[in-house]
């Protein structure tokens, strides 16, 4: 639904796990999504966590976030 929404010109922002072996994220991949990978793990989850923007964006990127306040530096327009 996120990647529809993105097609209907709608930006979309989700926050998952990272998990690159689902059909989900190959799907966001192949959809040109900004991925933004937080290093620091939540809780006692089996993967780290990302946020997925779909915009109209040319390709897809991935991006290793430290520090979480460096996230408004690549959502802010």
């Amino acid at each position: 639904m996120a990647v529809q929404s993105n097609r209907l010109g709608r930006e979309v922002l989700l926050y998952l796990p990272l998990d690159p072996t689902t059909s989900w994220f190959k799907e966001l991949y192949r959809a040109n999504a900004l991925i933004l990978i937080f290093m620091k793990r939540m809780g006692h989850s089996k993967y780290p966590h990302a946020l997925y923007f779909l915009k109209d964006f040319k390709a897809p990127q991935l991006v290793l976030i430290e520090d979480e306040q460096d996230v408004i530096r690549y959502l802010s327009p």
